[in-house]
């Protein structure tokens, strides 16, 4: 009987132990996983957000945009030509005062287009001066240039029709001068000294077209900065001309074909 009522007990015990956790559990899966989710640090998986960044104004975004400007410049663009001219050279500083003559310049260039903006030339050119050396005999001056230039076209969609008519420009480039001076005496015809340097340049001009793409006159002026052996000299002090310092410069007229 004992025994019997022993059982019947633990068996209630253990039928309300069962029964309880059941129903902790079942309240701490509901309440408690609300609870974790409302604190759960873990964010909710969000849309990609595409609007404008330093990282997608550029790059492969705007191909497009690059390869319609790259097919407008082969259907209108210019690629190459060559062109020929004449001018006049002239020195400033100290070396000006003793300088005569720098016409006429003969003047040949190269050109190739990389866009509508920006070209590149070769430019060959040469002319003469002479001066009055310390003896009073006649100095003939030869100068030869060659040199290459980085030429920017200015964008001038929207300025005025004179301007886009004149396709103006600016360019900077780098040469080599040749310098040969020549005696001039009753006897004979004797070289007296020559001379090379490298030297920069600098200047601007304008086109103005003949036919569309196919011919163009060309205006430019240029300064060149070039140091010959002689600048320095204090041969002519006595004139009053304490060096010869001074930068050479042109102006330029050609006639350009191009294609």
């Amino acid at each position: 009987m004992r025994g019997f009522i022993f059982i019947s007990n633990f068996l209630f015990i253990f039928i309300s132990l069962f029964c309880f956790q059941v129903t902790f559990a079942e309240g701490f899966g509901e309440d408690g996983l609300i609870e974790e989710q409302t604190q759960s640090p873990v964010a909710q998986p969000e849309a990609e957000d595409f609007s404008g960044t330093p990282y997608t104004e550029y790059g492969e975004f705007n191909e497009d945009e690059e390869e319609a400007e790259n097919a407008l410049f082969y259907q209108h663009g210019r690629f190459f030509g060559v062109s020929a001219g004449f001018g006049f050279e002239g020195v400033s500083g100290n070396r000006g005062l003793l300088y005569q003559g720098g016409f006429p310049l003969i003047d040949v260039r190269l050109h190739a287009w990389f866009n509508f903006n920006l070209a590149f030339q070769i430019q060959l050119n040469t002319a003469s001066h002479s001066y009055l050396s310390t003896t009073s005999s006649t100095i003939d001056v030869s100068i030869f240039y060659l040199g290459a230039d980085l030429k920017y076209y200015v964008d001038v969609r929207n300025l005025s029709a004179a301007l886009t008519f004149a396709n103006p420009y600016f360019l900077v480039g780098v040469g080599s001068f040749s310098k040969t001076e020549t005696e001039q005496n009753n006897s004979n015809t004797d070289a007296v000294d020559e001379d090379s340097s490298f030297g920069f340049s600098f200047g601007g001009g304008f086109e103005f077209p003949i036919v569309h793409r196919k011919s163009y006159v060309n205006i430019e002026a240029k300064g060149k900065v070039v140091s010959f052996k002689d600048s320095s000299s204090t041969s002519f002090s006595e004139r009053g001309i304490a060096d010869l310092s001074g930068i050479f410069w042109t102006a330029t007229i050609s006639v350009l074909f191009t294609w």
